[in-house]
């Protein structure tokens, strides 16, 4: 186990923000002032469809009849880097490349959060979420040499063959504060070339009851902050942090 730090290259292909919420107004209302809101920085905009399938039968004969019910809103950057979902059901901001740090990835998602409030009238949130996917690649590794990238290494019986893939999954809890963090490890081996690739997913979260005021949710996501950094850190070895200070 290694102890959180910065990293200049930081492995992380995205990083999101998601929070759980019970809007009082639906927000499909509220979609022609929004894309005005947001069109400086997510100029292009596209629905969040529902997929409904129902079977009836008429006079004997079955029929399939399907319909569509908007759920919400999508909103993507200019450059692609950066996508909000403003649904009925909650928020989520995406980060998906040129990431900065995890403060400014808070400060834009809560930034975000407070124009949902404004329009889609949330009356309490239940759930907050942080959750990273990193992804490393080891090319000159074997899968048997991963003990010197990661604290858990893929372990199979032996006399199966080359191990192509492989993944573990932990789920931690805190009962008192209603915390958890769920530590995702995909090891994949890349053939014919050679090398490794793993995804490690740390995504936490706690179940609770906030009023809607981004100041109210802050402290809860510097905390996931936190956690997350020790589920990322704890799954990888002092070489790995060198290669990527």
């Amino acid at each position: 186990m290694t102890h959180p730090q910065s990293l200049a290259r930081a492995p992380i292909t995205e990083a999101l923000v998601d929070i759980r919420a019970t809007p009082s107004a639906l927000l499909s209302a509220q979609a022609d002032v929004l894309s005005r809101e947001l069109a400086p920085r997510f100029p292009r905009n596209s629905p969040l469809l529902e997929l409904q399938t129902e079977l009836r039968v008429d006079n004997g004969a079955p029929q399939v009849v399907q319909s569509q019910t908007l759920k919400g809103l999508r909103f993507d950057s200019q450059t692609g880097d950066a996508i909000v979902q403003l649904r009925d059901s909650g928020f989520t901001y995406n980060r998906l490349k040129e990431y900065t740090d995890g403060a400014s990835l808070i400060d834009e998602a809560l930034d975000l959060w407070g124009l949902f409030v404004k329009h889609g009238k949330p009356e309490s949130v239940s759930r907050v979420a942080l959750r990273y996917i990193n992804t490393l690649e080891f090319p000159e590794a074997k899968m048997d040499e991963l003990g010197r990238f990661l604290v858990f290494p893929p372990a199979c019986p032996t006399g199966l063959g080359i191990i192509t893939e492989h993944g573990t999954r932990c789920v931690a809890s805190d009962v008192t504060s209603r915390t958890s963090v769920i530590v995702t490890q995909s090891v994949t081996h890349v053939l014919p070339a050679g090398g490794v690739k793993v995804v490690l997913d740390v995504d936490a979260f706690r179940l609770a009851e906030w009023v809607p005021d981004p100041a109210a949710l802050r402290p809860t996501l510097d905390t996931l902050r936190g956690l997350k950094n020790v589920g990322f850190f704890g799954m990888i070895t002092k070489e790995t942090v060198e290669r990527y200070k």
